[in-house]
């Protein structure tokens, strides 16, 4: 009886090791949304997929956005060096910046307080706002972008699944979580109108006075 539970023993032994060899040959990547696979990224020292990447399954990339009422916002996760960056230590925030400099850094802000002000700063410029590990910290985007085997990236709703994409990469330490906004042309225009009723107001005011 006892060398009857030996082999059986040893069978199962060899049937849980093949089961683990098997697994480890097969890609590990997880389908769940897109926040919950930037944060496996993270926690692996993985990358998002890029939008160049070749993909196999809909894959979330590392790239997102908000809309609001004046424009959006552009979220991405990108590697970022230290000589395109500049200090956002003048005001107005990274007034030092060249045409050499595609980041200015201000993540001595909160997340939330940097996507509040970044309607104010400068238009289709790159501001990172804190690195990639501190991904599970940011608000949650409306929509985030992914890619399928046959098509061209496209925003899907964040809460969906797809398969989480990571990659490896030797750039980890780099990677930034970036914002850029794109402020509507209503906008701006609205903007303007509003400011030539306060000036028209302003006027007729002066002449008020003087009569």
């Amino acid at each position: 009886m006892y060398v009857l539970c030996y082999k059986m023993r040893d069978k199962l032994t060899i049937k849980i090791l093949f089961f683990i060899t098997v697994l480890s040959s097969v890609s590990s990547s997880i389908n769940t949304t897109w926040l919950l696979a930037m944060e496996i990224c993270g926690n692996s020292d993985k990358r998002p997929t890029k939008t160049t990447d070749i993909v196999k399954t809909d894959s979330w990339i590392g790239e997102a956005k908000y809309k609001l009422q004046w424009g959006e916002v552009f979220l991405r996760v990108e590697a970022v060096h230290r000589n395109d960056t500049c200090i956002s230590t003048a005001k107005p925030i990274c007034s030092n910046s060249t045409s050499d400099c595609e980041f200015c850094n201000i993540s001595s802000l909160s997340f939330q307080s940097a996507l509040e002000k970044i309607r104010h700063l400068t238009p289709n410029k790159k501001y990172i706002v804190a690195a990639f590990t501190n991904i599970a910290e940011i608000t949650k985007p409306h929509l985030c972008l992914m890619k399928t085997s046959n098509s061209t990236p496209r925003f899907d709703f964040c809460s969906q699944n797809h398969y989480d994409g990571c990659q490896k990469t030797g750039e980890f330490s780099n990677l930034k979580i970036t914002l850029e906004a794109r402020i509507n042309s209503n906008a701006n225009e609205l903007k303007m109108k509003r400011g030539q009723l306060l000036l028209c107001a302003l006027f007729l005011l002066g002449k008020t006075s003087l009569l």
